[in-house]
């Protein structure tokens, strides 16, 4: 986040995700150039911002030269923009598995700026970044899950050996005992 606000020259650059409910945004990071500050847990209801969200879903990037009157994100207006002193604003989703799971939020506070090509770009390349860190995470977790279950299988597999071999072993003493006992009533017998 501080490097894509120094590229960008924006004040505020976030990273916000979907509940599993699809139906809130909570900022899992923001960084703010301007107090050199690191925050999150914010929360925005995706009921509130219609609008906001069929974008999200339906384009590549949000560009809003205008972020307060830009049909895409004036529903932000009252609640996070004014705030905030957002002026302008561009949103890349991240995608996973074809699905829009989050959004990368660069934020300029000032005058009105009209976003080039290139922070476009940009933007859309930070989301990708994301989307990848996010399947790395994935794999990573799985590989511990598979490392554990593993684990758990050949913790299973010794107790297994062991059952059997203890098994063997008790059948082995029965079976010496079964013969202590035939020879002791064999002794007793010839008396």
């Amino acid at each position: 986040a501080v490097a894509t606000a120094h590229a960008a020259n924006v004040a505020r650059v976030g990273v916000w995700f979907l509940t599993p409910e699809r139906d809130e945004l909570y900022c899992a990071a923001m960084f703010d150039s301007q107090k050199n500050q690191h925050n999150a847990g914010e929360v925005l209801s995706l009921g509130d911002l219609p609008n906001y969200h069929a974008a999200l879903v339906s384009r590549r990037v949000i560009m809003a030269n205008d972020a307060r009157s830009a049909a895409e994100t004036c529903e932000l207006a009252k609640s996070y923009l004014i705030p905030n002193c957002i002026t302008s604003m561009m949103d890349a989703p991240v995608y996973r598995a074809g699905e829009v799971v989050g959004v990368v939020c660069l934020e300029h506070v000032g005058p009105l700026r009209d976003w080039t090509k290139r922070e476009c770009d940009l933007a859309a390349s930070v989301a990708d970044v994301v989307a990848v860190l996010l399947e790395q995470a994935a794999r990573v977790d799985a590989e511990a899950l598979l490392r554990e279950q593993y684990e758990q299988l050949a913790k299973t597999e010794k107790l297994e050996a062991l059952m059997r071999f203890g098994g063997g072993v008790a059948h082995d003493f029965n079976n010496v005992l079964a013969t202590i006992l035939l020879r002791t009533n064999m002794l007793r017998g010839a008396r």
